[in-house]
């Protein structure tokens, strides 16, 4: 996310992971992390409305 510096508050994260396996082994993973929901909770984007 660039060079934010340090705040020392605790955030929350909502993270969707998703493996595709294949006799019995993962060959793929897809992952989605919510950037805008650390940016609002660090203080660095308005909360919608605000």
């Amino acid at each position: 996310m660039g060079d934010i510096p340090p705040t020392g508050k605790e955030i929350a994260i909502d993270i969707v992971d998703i493996v595709r396996f294949q006799d019995g082994m993962a060959v793929e993973r897809w992952a989605v992390g919510d950037e805008i929901g650390i940016m609002r909770q660090l203080g660095l984007m308005p909360e919608w409305g605000a």
